[in-house]
């Protein structure tokens, strides 16, 4: 073996080594879980300014007593504060964010018990309830759903959400085509454009037709898998549900931009995975990286 390829693999096994120390007992796999919701609720929580400034209070805080992420008291006061938010604007809250507030309660209760063991049976019993959950209503959702199965709903979202424009650009479908139908729905609703028979013609080529038929696919058979993984529980079907649900986020995510979700989804992945399986710890700690690259706008370049 080469030298590179040598320090190569020393490399791997460091790093590998490093995620078996973070997930090596249940109180390192809370410690970790603990610090991982937090960084969540810091870059993909609650924008309103009482939850901010509170936020900002406890990270400045733990720079000084980091004990204080473990505090029932911290998680008292996020928990309260995240149900405040989600109630106030449950109008127009994302979902996530929604389980993001149960999850902060169950992190509370988890602070709250008697020994660490305890509290990994409660939050890998929360986590394994709402990824089943997620799954579930997604699932109902999109049966449900008159323009889902088609693949309207993706063909559409490709053609007027221009952060997907690049994405369209590698299957050669013109980078034009979200601008121009966000200017033919700006012209339908404007009450100074009169447009025939209420309905515009928007361009749909057969490959973004395929595209659409594809995501859609794929996202609905993926979910209904994980969805009958995750319930039947068992170690071999878990590991099967851990590689599924990688590759599930790492291609969902890329697509779809709500980053968000896909953090909440490695997060209670990790919760599930912690114990035992480093290299499992190890891919979705990565699919944090790669979630990070998909948010940088380089869509947009």
């Amino acid at each position: 073996m080469s030298s590179a390829a040598e320090a190569h693999a020393a490399s791997n096994n460091a790093l590998l080594g490093i995620v078996a120390h973070m997930f090596a007992t249940p109180e390192r796999r809370l410690w970790t879980l603990s610090w991982l919701t937090l960084l969540t609720l810091a870059f993909y929580g609650y924008s309103d300014w009482y939850f901010r400034l509170p936020l900002i209070a406890i990270a400045v805080g733990l720079t000084m007593w980091p004990r204080f992420a473990g505090s029932a008291v911290c998680w008292g006061l996020l928990a309260l504060l995240a149900t405040v938010a989600v109630v106030l604007n449950w109008h127009v809250a994302d979902n996530h964010k929604i389980v993001l507030c149960y999850w902060v309660w169950a992190m509370l209760l988890a602070h709250s018990c008697a020994s660490a063991g305890d509290a990994e049976k409660l939050l890998r019993a929360n986590a394994r309830f709402l990824l089943t959950l997620i799954m579930f209503g997604a699932i109902v959702q999109k049966t449900l759903s008159p323009d889902y199965l088609s693949g309207d709903f993706f063909e559409f979202m490709l053609l007027s959400d221009p952060r997907l424009a690049a994405l369209l650009g590698f299957f050669g479908v013109p980078a034009t085509s979200a601008a121009e139908t966000q200017f033919a729905l700006n012209a339908l609703s404007s009450s100074y454009v009169t447009v025939e028979g209420g309905r515009l013609q928007i361009g749909v080529t057969p490959t973004l037709t395929m595209i659409a038929l594809a995501a859609t696919w794929w996202n609905y058979g993926a979910q209904i898998v994980l969805d009958a993984l995750g319930v039947w529980g068992r170690r071999w079907t878990d590991t099967l549900y851990h590689c599924l649900m990688i590759v599930f986020i790492a291609t969902t995510y890329f697509i779809a931009p709500v980053i968000g979700f896909g953090w909440l989804l490695v997060l209670l992945g990790l919760t599930l995975a912690g114990r035992g399986r480093p290299m499992v710890c190890a891919a979705y700690l990565a699919s944090l990286v790669l979630l990070t690259l998909y948010d940088i706008p380089w869509r947009g370049l």
